[in-house]
């Protein structure tokens, strides 16, 4: 009886604490992310979690004194989306919408040691899934010479049923975030100008190298310096221009489609007015 009345004590306390777990669990999505995981965002997990680089300062003088309204207006004369806000006016915070996306066929070899060798072909799957990080640690560095003052590794994977035994390759996505350098590029009165998307489309192709794919960083600096270009273009014009996102999709070894969204402020239209929103 005693070794009875112990194991219906155990198995209440198991059951109270799954509650009570359970319960937890709940009130903490029902109340939403504490403040301050709310204002700067999700982190990244996996083997690129905290994976930063020249993060920009809290307070940088350069940057200049915050935005007085975080509002925009669409070209409808409308309210702007909030992502689109953020992409163009947080510019000391990493958020979502501004990101870079390269997807690329990758050799394995590519992800080996000095002196390793590639797995069995049963292993290659696994092996590739793995190492998928080693390809982005160089990710970041070509964005930091040109529009990025800080960077955020958030995914490094092999893409699914994707491994080619034959030449010994794998389709890889990468993805990062990154803060905007903005130094001596202010916006223009926000409550007089319109912000509108633009998105250029270019289909690529990569000439020289030994190697048949190019290397992630090599793609980072191809998309950098054209976003950076895009810009000037448009700062000549008197437009704000801010990124929104990068992005590179290699159908073939030397053939690849580039996409750059960005935004850009121009003058309100003749008879449009702003309507600042109710607080």
């Amino acid at each position: 009886m005693l070794g009875l009345r112990i194991v219906l004590v155990l198995g209440l306390a198991l059951i109270t604490f799954a509650l009570g777990a359970a319960g937890w669990h709940y009130w903490q999505e029902t109340r939403g992310p504490a403040p301050a995981e709310a204002a700067q965002g999700a982190h990244p997990t996996g083997p690129l979690a905290g994976m930063v680089f020249g993060p920009p300062p809290a307070s940088d003088p350069d940057l200049g004194t915050a935005p007085a309204q975080d509002w925009l207006i669409s070209p409808g004369g409308g309210l702007a989306p909030r992502d689109l806000v953020a992409a163009v006016l947080d510019q000391d915070r990493f958020v979502t919408p501004r990101t870079v996306s390269i997807t690329t066929r990758q050799p394995l070899a590519r992800m080996l040691s000095a002196g390793e060798a590639l797995p069995g072909a049963a292993y290659l799957d696994a092996f590739a899934a793995i190492r998928a990080p080693v390809l982005a640690l160089d990710l970041c560095g070509p964005l930091l010479e040109g529009p990025a003052s800080g960077c955020r590794l958030t995914g490094a994977e092999a893409l699914a049923e994707s491994l080619d035994a034959a030449d010994g390759s794998a389709a890889f996505r990468f993805r990062a975030e990154f803060t905007e350098e903005v130094a001596g590029r202010p916006l223009p009165a926000l409550d007089a100008h319109v912000v509108e998307i633009e998105t250029f489309v270019a289909e690529v192709e990569a000439v020289g190298g030994s190697q048949p794919w190019a290397p992630p960083d090599v793609t980072a600096r191809s998309l950098a310096r054209t976003a950076a270009m895009l810009c000037r273009e448009e700062e000549k014009k008197g437009h704000g221009c801010r990124l929104v996102s990068l992005a590179m999709d290699w159908q073939a070894p030397k053939q690849g489609r580039m996409t750059i969204r960005y935004a850009r402020l121009v003058p309100l239209p003749p008879g449009m007015y702003p309507a600042p929103p109710l607080d």
